[in-house]
């Protein structure tokens, strides 16, 4: 009898491990899906000087999704989650007479921006396709590389050592002899890069481009939504020659950038080139991280319009701006490109 009791003793605990187990393993997949389900959106200031800034605090601010009021679970100043850029490097012959000074910028910016070990880069030039020059990676050393290898031949075409990656079956369209396909760039690596990463990355392009796209089978909506999608925020540096074009398409890359969260900028000389990058550099040591977890269903549809605005008094008479994206797409991290 002493046996059958032990056993059944033993039968009660091994029941009573088995419910607790599961039990905590039900409290984890919700911790994983209410995770899966927050919003993460960053922004910068600028005040009147136009220097960024970063005086705000959570009560100075209201996040609005669809004219409906959300409440914050994370507000950070100065975030320092772990950062993906991916530079894009146009290839056209626009970009020839200023193609040294755009590489060695971009080595610079690398290594100031930054930090060894964690936050992670990669290299993509285009011209009539994306060449993927380097995967993301911690090692500067690799970028350096990759940024050495890209030539622009004269009169035109390209040297590297990067593979393509694929947009699509059709080939790219247009007549020039070597085209420029900027959209289709942009998009492909939000597809696949971008997307791929871990959801509290904070993921940036940087592309360096006339603006002129000749030949992409996507269109700058396309660009946008798939940077919206992948929650890339795009900056645009804009040079361009107008020997070779007609310079820079400054309302496309001002719409790509605003519409993603990003900033653009037209440097003139060379000095206004490092300066670009240093101001790219500056703000995104001075972003600010929200996220919240919305309070609308599936059922109130898949694009979500955000809006930000600062409800301190004071704060709102300094004229403060504020740069973040403007929408998103619902649980478009899982559902993908």
């Amino acid at each position: 009898m002493k046996v059958i009791f032990a056993a059944k003793k033993i039968t009660m605990l091994a029941t009573c491990v088995w419910a607790l187990m599961m039990c905590a393993q039900a409290q984890s997949d919700d911790v994983v899906r209410i995770n899966s389900d927050l919003v993460n959106i960053f922004f910068s200031t600028l005040d009147r000087n136009d220097k960024f800034s970063t005086v705000l605090a959570e009560s100075d601010i209201a996040l609005y999704e669809d004219n409906v009021r959300q409440k914050l679970f994370t507000f950070q100043k100065q975030s320092d989650r772990l950062l993906s850029i991916a530079i894009l490097i146009d290839l056209s012959a626009s970009q020839r007479h200023k193609f040294t000074e755009q590489k060695k910028a971009a080595l610079s910016f690398v290594n100031s921006v930054v930090s060894k070990h964690r936050d992670r880069v990669a290299l993509i030039s285009f011209g009539a396709d994306p060449f993927l020059e380097q995967r993301l990676t911690t090692n500067i050393n690799e970028i350096a590389e990759s940024l050495e290898r890209i030539k622009i031949l004269t009169p035109v075409g390209y040297q590297g050592r990067g593979t393509i990656l694929p947009v699509g079956a059709r080939p790219a369209t247009g007549s020039l002899t070597y085209t420029t396909a900027i959209w289709d760039a942009i998009w492909v690596t939000c597809k696949s890069i971008m997307s791929e990463l871990e959801p509290e990355t904070r993921r940036v392009i940087l592309i360096i481009t006339d603006g002129e796209d000749t030949s992409s089978r996507a269109n700058l909506e396309d660009a946008i939504n798939g940077a919206i999608q992948a929650d890339t925020v795009v900056f645009a540096i804009g040079i361009g020659d107008p020997a070779v074009s007609s310079g820079v398409n400054k309302s496309a890359l001002k719409k790509l950038s605003s519409e993603t969260g990003g900033r653009w900028y037209f440097p003139r000389t060379d000095d206004d080139l490092n300066d670009s990058f240093k101001r790219i550099e500056t703000e995104l040591r001075s972003q600010y991280v929200v996220a919240y977890e919305p309070q609308q269903t599936e059922s109130s549809g898949l694009y979500r319009r955000i809006r930000i605005e600062i409800t301190n008094p004071s704060l709102k008479r300094s004229k403060l701006r504020l740069f973040y994206r403007k929408s998103y797409y619902f649980n478009h991290l899982n559902s993908g490109l």
